[in-house]
């Protein structure tokens, strides 16, 4: 037996709660879209840190970079390791004026010879 006083309760509780549920869905998906733009920068570091360990020309490191979506790359020599850390702006996915600032950095074992 229902009440006429309880006539529209569910539509109201809905109508409440919606904005709550897309705003949390819409953090899942930004979170894992710049989750994602995190897996290419870090990729991005570890292939920049083979090429210029195998003796490859600069413009390798920059070409894997710039494969990943852009950033800058800095190269480091830690005695028989070449590091490189890639940086980069990647945009949330709902937002794509919110700008988040993601790193990766790899290192990789030189293929010269130390004397």
């Amino acid at each position: 037996m229902t009440m006429h006083n309880e006539r529209g309760s569910i539509t109201a509780e809905f109508a409440v709660v919606l904005p709550a549920v897309l705003l949390v869905l819409v953090l899942c998906v930004g979170s894992a879209s710049v989750a994602v733009q995190r897996i290419a920068v870090q990729s991005a570091a570890a292939a920049a840190a083979r090429a210029v360990a195998r003796g490859e020309a600069g413009g390798s490191a920059e070409g894997a970079v710039s494969r990943a979506g852009g950033g800058s790359v800095s190269i480091r020599r830690d005695g028989d390791f070449v590091c490189a850390t890639v940086t980069s702006e990647v945009a949330f996915a709902a937002a794509r004026t919110v700008g988040i600032r993601v790193s990766g950095s790899s290192c990789a074992l030189s293929g010269e010879v130390a004397e």
